[in-house]
């Protein structure tokens, strides 16, 4: 199913949000086609003017407003979305947020790509954003995040610091320097990882003449974590042969070493070399605490092979992926048991049957043919020897019989045992050389006819979910 990705719609949205518990200090009204040329530098310089923007902003940021209307006005391709976010006491702030996230989220999922503008100059509504964007999955690495604030540098390091959003995500700061000078705008982001630790550095400045003066090599929406500097990374895992294993062996003074292998395994060890960082990978305490490692950020990394089923996106976000594969309905490759049954295989139940009656009719003709002449003949018994004797590829038992018409019957007999028996080893030659297996159980319905004894119950629940609505053969499961 196609998705749109990009489309020309602006929407400005007028939310209510409590106050904050601090009141915001008055700032010097800035000029509005002033910010505006500083956004457009920004955005330009980072390659962004054809991503969708959504702006987020609160009553400390009407200064925007003015400035906002003159830019979006001038877009012509992607799309713009405004949250404009009132004071309303009766509306709890964490509420309104949410709703403000969950409609920007939207958005992010329709664009090919994302840029949010938040305009705040109150540090209390930009962390309880960062918290509700976190958990309402607001920022995936390839949407962009630029705060826009006019508070000073000591409250912008606590926010960068403290919050998830503005320190691991891709965000940046731009300062807006009320007072004079050349450099009246500051870029700054959050570095989780360098040769000194984690760090708040200045990517950029911007001068009155809208020059943008680029720090040394730094970048705008820099890259956090194509180098790690020697740091050492939290993994959680799974025991699963062949892709993670466990082994142990003997180490000095008595004690034991544990070490990893694997296929998942050695791809993390050559991502860790690339990136320079080492593994540290925490003890295994069973699947639940897994994830909730990954919840609780305890690990940064888990190697594992998901299937992205739509149960899983309401969970997680894929943005990368080292090996694609497409969802398929397996099966073990039939094969046929050694039984006694495969005797009779080589010939239809139809020819066993007219075998069978033959035997029971030539049986009967040669025995009534014995009684009927002068001469006694052989027994029933040895009849019997003689019918099945030569059905079976065996010398006929006994003298041969003095009269014509037996001797006739009993050379038809022959020969329908020749052809007979010709054919069955013919086929029973092909059967064994090319075996004919069972057909390949390719639905659920042919699982559920195979009477298959154990499924993972709680995964197919998800499987039978996800196929149902695909046509009617699933529905009565």
């Amino acid at each position: 199913m196609a998705v749109q990705k990009s489309f020309a719609v602006t929407a400005i949205l007028c939310v209510c949000l409590q106050s904050a518990t601090t009141t915001p200090p008055v700032l010097e009204r800035l000029d509005e086609a002033w910010v505006k040329e500083a956004l457009d530098v920004v955005l330009a310089e980072a390659s962004l003017s054809h991503c969708s923007l959504i702006f987020i902003m609160d009553k400390t940021s009407s200064y925007f407003y003015e400035a906002l209307r003159i830019r979006v006005s001038a877009r012509k391709t992607g799309g713009d979305v405004v949250f404009d976010v009132a004071d309303d006491r009766s509306i709890g702030v964490n509420l309104t947020m949410t709703q403000v996230v969950a409609q920007a989220r939207k958005m992010q999922l329709m664009s090919w790509c994302t840029l949010v503008v938040v305009f705040s100059d109150n540090s209390t509504f930009l962390s309880v954003f960062a918290e509700i964007a976190d958990k309402g999955r607001l920022m995936v690495w390839e949407t962009k995040l630029l705060v826009i604030t006019r508070l000073p540098l000591s409250n912008l390091q606590d926010l960068l610091q403290n919050c998830w959003t503005f320190s691991m995500m891709n965000t940046m700061f731009l300062e807006l320097n009320t007072s004079s000078g050349e450099n009246h705008c500051r870029i700054y982001g959050h570095m989780p990882y360098g040769p000194n630790g984690s760090h708040v550095a200045q990517l950029a400045s911007l001068n009155s003449g809208h020059v943008l003066v680029n720090l040394g090599d730094r970048t705008l929406f820099p890259e956090k974590y194509n180098n790690f500097h020697g740091m050492k990374v939290n993994l959680t895992w799974i025991p699963l042969t062949p892709y993670w294993m466990v082994m142990k062996r003997p180490g000095p003074n008595g004690t034991e070493v544990t070490t990893f292998s694997g296929r998942e395994y050695c791809i993390m060890e050559n991502i860790a070399l690339i990136l320079n960082f080492s593994l540290n990978p925490l003890p295994y305490t069973g699947w639940d605490p897994v994830m909730k490692r990954l919840r609780t950020r305890e690990a940064f990394l888990w190697p594992v092979t998901l299937p992205i089923l739509p149960h899983m996106l309401e969970l997680y976000d894929f943005s990368f992926f080292l090996e694609r594969s497409t969802l398929a309905f397996t099966m073990a490759k039939p094969s046929n048991k050694p039984t006694w049954e495969s005797l009779y295989r080589p010939l239809q139940i139809d020819v066993w049957g007219l075998v069978v009656a033959s035997v029971v009719i030539v049986y009967i003709v040669l025995l009534m043919m014995n009684k009927s002449g002068k001469d006694k003949g052989p027994g029933a018994w040895l009849v019997m020897k003689q019918v099945l004797g030569t059905l079976l590829d065996e010398a006929i038992p006994g003298e041969l019989p003095q009269r014509s018409t037996t001797r006739v019957v009993l050379t038809a007999w022959l020969i329908f045992s020749f052809v007979v028996g010709t054919v069955y080893r013919s086929n029973l030659t092909a059967s064994l050389t090319i075996p004919k297996y069972p057909p390949r159980i390719e639905t659920l319905s042919g699982l559920v006819d195979a009477n298959t004894k154990q499924v993972d119950r709680a995964f197919f629940i998800y499987l039978l979910i996800f196929f149902v609505p695909c046509g009617t053969q699933f529905s009565w499961i």
